[in-house]
């Protein structure tokens, strides 16, 4: 076997090696681009179902919010009247009292 035979052998087993890189790079960029694809889909989903699930849980949050102030207004009213009537009724003791020792 000469030189040429040699060389010819070995362009032809890297014409081989070439052909089949370039199988298996196809391959492997139709496999990426389907993962990309995958992963748009999986990205819009988690978009919406996240978006979805915040904007549930932002509404909930404010309603609370709402009626945990209207409760503390409620208090602070209810806060009010009973101090008043501790009030009234300190003065209604002091006048009984009074009454008791003018008797």
């Amino acid at each position: 076997m000469n030189n040429e035979d040699k060389i010819l052998r070995l362009l032809e087993t890297v014409a081989a090696d070439v052909g089949t890189l370039k199988s298996d790079v196809g391959t492997l960029t139709e496999t990426v681009g389907n993962i990309d694809n995958r992963l748009s889909k999986v990205e819009m989903k988690l978009e919406h179902d996240v978006a979805n699930k915040i904007g549930v849980l932002f509404d909930a949050w404010q309603g609370m919010s709402d009626k945990n102030d209207q409760q503390a207004e409620q208090l602070d009213h209810i806060t009010n009247q009973v101090e008043h009537i501790a009030a009234d009724t300190k003065l209604l003791v002091r006048r009984i009292v009074k009454l008791e020792k003018v008797q």
